[in-house]
């Protein structure tokens, strides 16, 4: 779901007390939603306004590329 045209939010799965991460999710996707879900959180917003989280990846903003992709 867009965010302010900037952003993305995605809901974190669980089951049985554990995040759901289907086996075609990507592996930079899937560390975040491991994150969020040990420290009990139910979405995580995607977007450029907070800081910075020690232990995720970090990645340069490439609009254009998401552009085309889309």
């Amino acid at each position: 779901e867009p965010r302010k045209a900037c952003g993305w939010f995605v809901q974190v799965s669980t089951w049985e007390n554990d995040v759901y991460i289907g086996s075609d999710c990507p592996h930079d996707l899937a560390a975040c939603l491991v994150f969020a879900g040990n420290v009990g959180a139910d979405w995580i917003v995607f977007d450029d306004f907070a800081q910075v989280i020690v232990g995720l990846p970090i990645y340069a903003k490439r609009i254009d590329a998401l552009a085309q992709a889309y």
